[in-house]
């Protein structure tokens, strides 16, 4: 079965609250004010190739929908990684921890750091990543969501214009 690659910046992902402009918040001084401490932004990084949705909480969640019988979450981990929760359809059977915390304190791109199976490949379905708020503190801990992988609709065309097919988007 084919996939589509889902780009960070998709219109089929709903980020709570809404992210800031890049300008606003990706600098470390700004991280301290409180409106960028409770967004998203987008952040390029030029070395990796790389874009990614970043957050440190407290109360910041993204929801992705989709049609397909599994999905998947790609992003970075670092040393200032925090956790988040998973779930599909608000379903507490699904739920999962999504660690964005490195073991060995150095950042690394393009992780699988959630990927689930066996859904009701007919309906739509949502994914839910709610930032831990016990990773909310005085260090800031962060999330770092680059991509998502999910069955190709074949009633539908291959994606929206975010959308890559067949290789990870940057």
């Amino acid at each position: 079965m084919d996939s589509v690659n889902i780009s960070d910046r998709d219109s089929r992902i709903t980020y709570i609250p809404s992210p800031s402009e890049p300008e606003d918040c990706s600098s470390p001084s700004k991280e301290e004010d409180p409106i960028c401490a409770c967004r998203w932004w987008s952040v390029y990084d030029a070395a990796a190739n790389i874009s990614l949705h970043t957050t440190c909480g407290p109360d910041t969640a993204l929801e992705l929908s989709f049609v397909g019988s599994k999905v998947q979450l790609w992003g970075s981990v670092s040393s200032e990684g925090a956790l988040a929760y998973a779930t599909i359809d608000n379903d507490t059977s699904t739920a999962a921890t999504v660690n964005f915390s490195s073991t060995d304190g150095q950042t690394h791109n393009n992780v699988l750091l959630f990927d689930i199976s066996g859904l009701d490949p007919s309906r739509d379905h949502r994914l839910r990543l709610q930032y831990d708020t016990a990773s909310y503190g005085k260090q800031r801990r962060y999330m770092f969501v680059d991509w998502f992988v999910v069955p190709e609709d074949k009633g539908s065309s291959k994606g929206s214009p975010d959308s890559a097919g067949g290789q990870a988007p940057g």
